[in-house]
């Protein structure tokens, strides 16, 4: 932390316990070992407070019950990604609700950018890859994505963050501004948007469970100076307008 003004940290859970098995075994054999978790905390914390540096923990995924509010209470902010805030029927959560002591995120780098997410870019990536999907065909994930999508632009219209019909999956440049103010307007005591967002770029870092298959790490961000790029200039101030409070 000395040499920066916060950290995240990945994975936090594994602040807790972490999954094991013997080599070689299915993952069934596997058991949980716990860490001194409740050390651990105070450890972060006091390091933080030291050298005056936040901290994030990734509290995505398989999550222990009560983690959550330990890491409130320890002063680290969750993580709550703008595609997970959903209620029990699909419809995603009003931005006034998302939880105040955590970092509000478009997206994360194992995950689609909003560009990507809005043409379904992540969609023919898994058909690409022949990936097993959360639905039973391909086109059952897009006719579901296009529900997402109206959805998804109904909660930025409501919450003043769009205006006007949903735009195409093929222009999501406006559904990439609603997702940056969206986000910039939570209670969130944080709000944060991926670099290849501000550029409104299709393809996400990193693709979870591919080593070659997908080009992890390797691509180029365009040769765009995004301090006098008019649209990312734009992006970047729907982030800072609702912060300035």
């Amino acid at each position: 932390m000395q040499y920066a003004g916060g950290i995240r940290i990945d994975h936090a859970m594994g602040l807790r316990r972490l999954w094991v098995l013997p080599a070689g075994a299915p993952p069934g054999d596997g058991v949980y070992l716990s860490y001194p978790f409740t050390d651990l905390l105070r450890l972060v914390a006091l390091e933080s407070v030291f050298h005056r540096a936040i901290v994030i923990g990734e509290d995505l995924g398989t999550v222990p019950r009560g983690f959550h509010a330990q890491i409130a209470a320890a002063g680290i902010l969750g993580m709550r990604v703008l595609w997970f805030e959903r209620g029990g029927d699909g419809s995603f959560v009003p931005n006034e609700r998302w939880e105040p002591q955590a970092a509000a995120l478009t997206t994360t780098h194992d995950l689609p950018t909003v560009a990507g997410w809005w043409c379904g870019r992540d969609l023919e990536w898994s058909t690409k890859l022949k990936r097993k999907t959360r639905l039973e065909s391909a086109g059952a994930e897009r006719r579901a994505r296009k529900k997402d999508r109206k959805q998804l632009w109904s909660a930025f219209v409501n919450a003043g963050c769009g205006v006007g019909q949903e735009p195409p999956p093929a222009r999501p440049e406006r559904a990439v501004d609603g997702a940056i103010a969206y986000v910039a307007k939570t209670p969130c005591a944080l709000a944060l948007a991926a670099v290849e967002d501000i550029l409104a770029l299709p393809e996400q870092p990193n693709m979870p469970g591919t080593i070659d298959e997908h080009p992890n790490w390797r691509r180029r961000l365009p040769a765009v100076n995004i301090w006098h790029d008019e649209a990312a200039q734009s992006r970047i101030r729907k982030l800072t307008a609702s912060r300035r409070r």
